[in-house]
């Protein structure tokens, strides 16, 4: 605990003793051989660690990333591979890092470019680790130990190779580009080592998404499911054929119609023949009340006095006409002359009608009653025929209509199996042809990978950071010194001030001597 300037340091009983920087430059000044030689060799070994460090070059690649393609999809009754959903660019991202870091990606890696350039290491080949070699045989040697089996040192060689694959692969993802890097103490190694993880990721990749179901089990299933249409087709067309069926709904609405237009017409004909046999009895009341003949005066020639009194009556009809433009009215030649008309036109007609001769003749109001009764028999007789004939073919619609509404259920059933049928037949063939496409883009080596950037070869290394390593080798050699030198001023319980003789002893101090005093009191 700092205050003031001061360093709080527990005592030896539970309690604290504060220390001024002055005491801590005091423990500093006293242990400085110790201090300086800590420092240096801290910082000799740091150095040197630093130094035989070997660099570290790292190459990169870049993998261009597809959603893939779509997984082929069949029947839901039949189980195969399929994604309910289709993966989004997240997911496949993930995907594809999880897969280019499994232990079968790194497994032929080791076995393509060799466990031994693998682990081309800096402990390998830094003279350090030569020299820790030599050490270690030489007393293998000594001791007599056995030198193991070369196989076992083979194993375990391969596994710390794939180890080292898989724990040396970096990964970013920029969208749907993932980089790749890969670091070694050899650049050309790393190279090496990359571009054989980005082909055996790529065709990894292939084999992982490779359907599990080959083109020909597809085939039989779109054979299978073509049969099975064929039959159902058939077994339909017979159906029809057997009861004259061409289009259901089209037979029902047609046939239905007709029934309602034969019940209209039936019903227009029952109603014109009421009206007819109505008009009859009329007729018939007519002619009940109609006699059958009737009197007819049939006028005979004109005889020798209608004809003299006509001629007269018009000669008289003359004068008056001449004596009324000449007289006024109420002149006696003129009033004579009226009276002279007026009894000729008395006898003439005294003398038309005894010279007119009366005969009976047929009734022509009842003839014609008669006609319109015989009209509208004939018409009522037509009509009854047209109701029967309307009737008969009532009855066939009917029957036509239960027919169809017999047979409806089964065609329906039919028809929808065919429709089942079709569509998965359809999706068969579907199949199929994705099936055949995705194994010829599996046998071409095309996927939804793409390494659009090979492994890089870049000389220049990226690690080690020598300069900040250097600063960390200083710091620590400085703070292990000082601590070393706080950590023995701490656990020395000797008395060394007038005060620490004062504090655990209780007495007062009457003087002090130096260590070279002691030594000449001596």
């Amino acid at each position: 605990m700092y205050e003031n300037d001061e360093i709080m340091i527990p005592g030896e009983s539970g309690s604290s003793s504060r220390m001024t920087i002055r005491d801590f430059l005091y423990v500093v000044f006293r242990h400085k051989w110790k201090i300086i030689f800590t420092f240096f060799a801290v910082c000799i070994v740091g150095f040197t660690v630093v130094s035989l460090m070997p660099n570290v070059y790292e190459s990169e690649g870049k993998i261009q990333i597809r959603t893939g393609r779509d997984p082929l999809t069949r029947d839901s009754e039949i189980s195969m591979p399929s994604a309910d959903t289709a993966p989004t660019m997240d997911a496949t991202m993930r995907n594809a890092i999880q897969l280019l870091q499994t232990p079968s990606v790194a497994e032929k890696v080791v076995a393509a470019v060799g466990a031994d350039v693998v682990l081309t290491e800096p402990e390998r080949n830094s003279a350090l680790a030569r020299f820790l070699g030599r050490v270690k045989e030489r007393l293998s040697r000594r001791t007599g130990e056995v030198s193991p089996d070369p196989s076992i040192l083979n194993e375990e060689m391969r596994l710390a190779a794939e180890r080292q694959v898989v724990g040396g692969i970096v990964t970013t993802v920029q969208g749907n580009v993932l980089t790749v890097r890969y670091g070694a103490s050899d650049p050309f190694v790393a190279q090496k080592v990359l571009q054989q993880i980005l082909d055996v990721y790529k065709q990894v990749q292939i084999e992982v998404n490779r359907p599990a179901i080959t083109p020909e089990f597809f085939k039989d299933e779109a054979d299978k499911a073509q049969a099975a249409l064929a039959a159902k087709e058939k077994e339909l067309e017979t159906l029809r054929t057997r009861h004259k069926i061409t289009a259901m709904d089209a037979q029902l609405t047609q046939v239905t119609n007709t029934i309602a237009t034969l019940k209209t017409g039936m019903l227009s004909a029952s109603s014109q023949i009421s009206v007819s046999e109505a008009r009859i009895r009329t007729y018939q009341d007519n002619l009940s009340k109609q006699s059958t003949s009737v009197m007819v005066a049939q006028p005979q020639g004109e005889n020798r006095l209608v004809m003299d009194l006509k001629s007269q009556l018009v000669q008289l009809r003359i004068r008056e006409s001449d004596l009324a433009k000449r007289y006024p009215d109420g002149a006696l030649p003129l009033e004579n002359v009226r009276s002279e008309i007026a009894i000729t036109q008395k006898t003439l007609e005294e003398e038309q009608k005894n010279s007119a001769a009366v005969s009976t003749a047929a009734n022509p109001a009842r003839q014609q009653t008669e006609m319109a009764l015989e009209t509208e028999r004939a018409n009522v007789a037509g009509l009854r025929a047209s109701k029967m004939s309307l009737e008969k073919e009532l009855t066939v619609a009917e029957a036509d209509l239960a027919e169809l509404r017999g047979i409806e259920p089964v065609v329906r059933t039919l028809e929808r199996e065919v429709s089942v049928l079709e569509n998965a037949s359809l999706q068969a063939r579907r199949n199929l042809t994705r099936s055949l496409l995705s194994a010829t883009l599996d046998n071409e080596g095309i996927s939804s990978v793409k390494v659009f950037q090979q492994a890089v070869l870049r000389t220049a290394p990226v690690g080690p950071n020598r300069k900040r390593n250097y600063a960390v080798v200083l710091f620590l050699a400085v703070l292990g010194s000082l601590g070393l030198a706080l950590a023995l001023e701490y656990l020395n319980q000797s008395l060394k001030t007038p005060e620490d003789v004062e504090k655990h002893l209780g007495l007062p101090v009457l003087a002090t001597l130096s260590y070279k005093e002691f030594k000449s009191c001596i």
